[in-house]
């Protein structure tokens, strides 16, 4: 705080950002506050009570109600299941898909381990949520980063970070 930080970033648990979030409050402090999304928790909510307002998260998922991309997922997932899709339901999706895909192309009824991780290497697939495809020497997803924001005592998505302006 004497430093004068325009922003603090906590990466850890939602019990310990619960108590960063109360700490700073108690302290004054005005700036940014930011966390991962392993702090993104109804616990993070109900611990850090209103010292949680205004504290932006960075999630490797969306929530697909608000994903143009999603609509029809949605639409779907809302008919058969009587709800909206929860979290990692869009990335789900998509990387059954991509896998789906991958045992597609092979044309096989039993194709073999190898050969599916071989195929695997080769998808490059455009989802709801993200691209998924492999790198060089491991599995990737490519710019697919996404903020949520503590809004009236709940996480609102504010969506794809490359597309957020304040």
């Amino acid at each position: 705080m004497d430093a004068g930080a325009d922003a603090v970033l906590f990466a850890g648990q939602d019990t310990r950002a619960a108590q960063l979030a109360q700490a700073l409050r108690s302290a004054g402090y005005t700036g940014a506050r930011l966390a991962t999304q392993h702090s993104l928790t109804p616990h993070f909510l109900t611990s850090a009570e209103d010292a949680a307002e205004g504290w932006v998260f960075a999630t490797a998922f969306l929530d697909p109600t608000k994903a143009t991309a999603a609509q029809s997922f949605v639409t779907s997932y809302r008919a058969r299941f009587g709800t909206v899709p929860p979290w990692y339901s869009a990335e789900a999706y998509d990387a059954t898909l991509f896998v789906a895909r991958t045992l597609t192309a092979l044309g096989s009824s039993r194709p073999e381990r190898h050969a599916i991780v071989g195929r695997l290497h080769e998808t490059d697939y455009h989802g709801i949520a993200k691209r998924l495809n492999y790198g060089p020497s491991s599995y990737r997803y490519t710019d697919a980063m996404y903020l949520f924001r503590v809004t009236g005592g709940t996480y609102s998505c504010l969506g794809d970070y490359r597309n957020i302006t304040a």
